[in-house]
């Protein structure tokens, strides 16, 4: 695993100020510097945080929450600890600012700031994971173009049912819903479930029009429930009057 040069840069930052200034909490130290990348704030404005307000506040709470300093030094090496073991878990490769995100909204200060500034932690963790998603080079969208074009031919109204894979949502609530809802076996759950983690997508069904958008529906509902930012789409498209809306 390797740090970005921005992220390393961060958390240098971070230290510094958990060290020199010992005012708490750590998770809103981290938090303020991580909210100057460039990529944090797109997905910031696209959930309709102003983000200078934000830091203003983040400033404010630092200044007035003292704390010991070897209590925000743990807090500290907690947070990014975290983000480790998330990062090794999703096996990036490299890790960006943005990823420190939801492990940041997993501590009480920082999802406190996030709930005061109207951030709800399923909407933060479907924007981390799929904004990434959308920002995909040409050469992984053109091999999953080969992919999609590979597909068995469908017949009539039929559409594909693909699930996305995300480094949230946990394995076994994905093979859940390949069993209840899909019908799988265990066996073809766990096949599938994996498959998803590596490939990045996987076709989970093919139904008719009706039967695609109600699976879908249902399943994203289940996930959002749970706070899972699990992802599926169809293909090709459902009509637009079809589209089932998430939030």
């Amino acid at each position: 695993m390797v740090w970005d040069k921005a992220l390393a840069r961060i958390l240098q930052k971070s230290a510094i100020d958990v060290r020199a200034y010992q005012h708490g909490p750590a998770a809103l130290v981290v938090l303020r510097h991580v909210l100057n990348d460039a990529a944090v704030r797109v997905v910031m404005k696209r959930l309709g945080v102003n983000v200078p307000t934000m830091i203003a506040d983040i400033v404010s709470a630092i200044t007035v929450q003292a704390a010991n300093r070897e209590v925000l030094e743990q807090s500290f090496s907690e947070i990014v600890d975290s983000m480790v073991y998330q990062a090794a878990a999703a096996r990036t490769k490299q890790v960006q600012p943005l990823q420190m995100l939801v492990p940041l909204a997993k501590t009480p200060p920082v999802a406190a700031m996030f709930e005061n500034h109207g951030v709800a932690r399923y909407a933060l963790t479907w924007h981390v994971c799929h904004d990434a998603w959308l920002r995909r080079s040409w050469l992984t969208r053109k091999l999953d173009a080969r992919r999609l074009a590979k597909l068995p031919p469908l017949q009539g109204d039929q559409r594909h049912l693909l699930m996305h894979n995300d480094d949230h949502t946990p394995l076994a609530f994905v093979q859940a819903m390949l069993q209840q809802y899909v019908g799988m076996s265990d066996e073809d759950a766990v096949k599938t479930a994996e498959a998803v983690h590596h490939s990045g997508w996987q076709r989970i069904a093919t139904l008719s029009l009706a039967d695609t958008a109600a699976l879908l529906a249902t399943i994203e509902d289940e996930a959002k429930t749970n706070d899972f930012p699990l992802r599926l789409s169809v293909y090709p498209s459902l009509p637009a009057a079809r589209v089932v809306t998430r939030r």
